[in-house]
């Protein structure tokens, strides 16, 4: 859904993009900070990633 609301961005010029990250549960930062440099997939794991485009 992501890359659909990126790709429909790219396209099409004036329009805004917003991406909302939502945490499937605690994390501590630290932990967080650590596993992005080193599997930045297993990072955005830890979201609910919602985006959508409008003008």
């Amino acid at each position: 859904m992501a890359i659909d609301a990126l790709a429909g961005f790219v396209e099409t010029s004036g329009q805004t993009l917003s991406i909302k990250l939502t945490p499937r549960a605690m994390v501590p930062l630290m932990q967080l900070m650590q596993l992005s440099q080193s599997d930045p997939e297993s990072a955005l794991a830890q979201f609910r990633i919602e985006a959508s485009t409008g003008l």
